[in-house]
């Protein structure tokens, strides 16, 4: 979604917030909308505020505890809030209320993936694109994917997941997939796949190398350095 068709969203929900202040519903939008405002860069600032996210969903979830994207975005913004632990235990409940809702399995995927737990993570994303096999956002789960594989020292898989992120792409404008694809081929000293790859990421979005959003938000300090190693074996200072 363009910067202004987020806006516009979030004028929206605003608005249906103003009609019907017991909807939950409206809470949900905005907050997750907030949320996508600031992760795809289109926020004066730097970074994502998981204290803002977690007052909308606490809103919703206190006019419906049934609303499992309420609790979805209660999980994001405990994660991005650093609060990884709680931000697992609500994610598991978002995917309780409803099993069936294939994005809830990508921030509990996220919040384990950074937590040190890799092998745990990967089939909450392989549940999301299993749940919804022609969701426009699988490049997004597929990618996730990629990383948890990654950070499980399964390069093979990693590459897999990250080429089949680039392909349900069509417009080819994802770095993340390519990111990934980068540190995993250099993983493997496929060095010019690598530099191919990283190369793809930088012409999408020059600073995403150096701006990776889940860098900073592992737990285990061998977790990060294991992917800027990847990056120096791609070619890349850092």
């Amino acid at each position: 979604m363009s910067k202004e068709g987020n806006l516009k969203s979030q004028d929206y929900f605003q608005r249906a917030i103003e009609r019907d202040p017991t909807n939950s519903r409206g809470h949900t939008g905005l907050g997750y909308a907030k949320f996508r405002h600031a992760w795809d860069g289109f926020a004066e600032y730097t970074g994502v505020d998981g204290a803002e996210f977690i007052d909308h969903a606490k809103r919703a979830i206190g006019l419906d505890d049934g609303d499992a994207m309420a609790q979805m975005l209660y999980s994001i913004g405990l994660l991005f809030s650093g609060q990884h632990e709680r931000a697992i235990v609500e994610g598991q409940r978002a995917v309780e209320l409803n099993p069936n809702f294939s994005s809830a399995y990508v921030p509990l995927g996220n919040a384990l993936m950074v937590s040190g737990r890799p092998e745990e993570a990967i089939p909450c994303f392989e549940s999301a694109v299993r749940l919804s096999p022609i969701d426009p956002r699988n490049h997004i789960y597929l990618a996730h994917m990629s990383e948890a594989y990654f950070n499980n020292r399964d390069y093979d898989a990693a590459v897999m997941a990250a080429e089949r992120a680039i392909s349900v792409n069509p417009e080819n404008d994802y770095a993340y997939a390519h990111f990934i694809r980068a540190i995993a081929c250099a993983q493997q000293d496929r060095t010019e796949e690598a530099a191919f790859s990283l190369s793809e990421c930088m012409r999408i979005k020059p600073d995403y190398v150096h701006n990776h959003p889940q860098l900073n938000m592992y737990t285990n300090p061998a977790d990060r350095e294991h992917i800027l190693e990847g990056l120096r074996k791609a070619g890349l200072r850092v």
